[in-house]
């Protein structure tokens, strides 16, 4: 019985490649801070962390801005309330 080890190395497809994150911020005109703090405390695009690489998946990226997509405020305000972190109670 043959026993060799399996190697899996992550690829991302040519149509879907990984940024860094000065990549991501220029996108859409946020700062590298920013996505720090999504990363942080939650509510940005899924990333994939290795050791101290951050990298986001292009489709990762674009799905998280469409989810934001909106035609008014009425529904900005509303995806806001929808996704803010309940506060904890002292």
């Amino acid at each position: 019985m043959n026993h060799s080890k399996l190697s899996i190395v992550p690829t991302s497809p040519p149509d879907d490649p990984l940024l860094t994150t000065d990549q991501v911020a220029g996108m859409f005109g946020a700062t590298r801070a920013f996505l720090e703090q999504l990363r942080s405390v939650g509510g940005g695009p899924e990333f994939i962390k290795v050791a101290r690489l951050v990298r986001y998946r292009r489709s990762a990226v674009e799905r998280w801005l469409c989810e934001r997509t909106v035609s008014n405020t009425t529904e900005a305000r509303a995806i806001q309330r929808r996704r803010r972190p309940e506060r904890a109670r002292l």
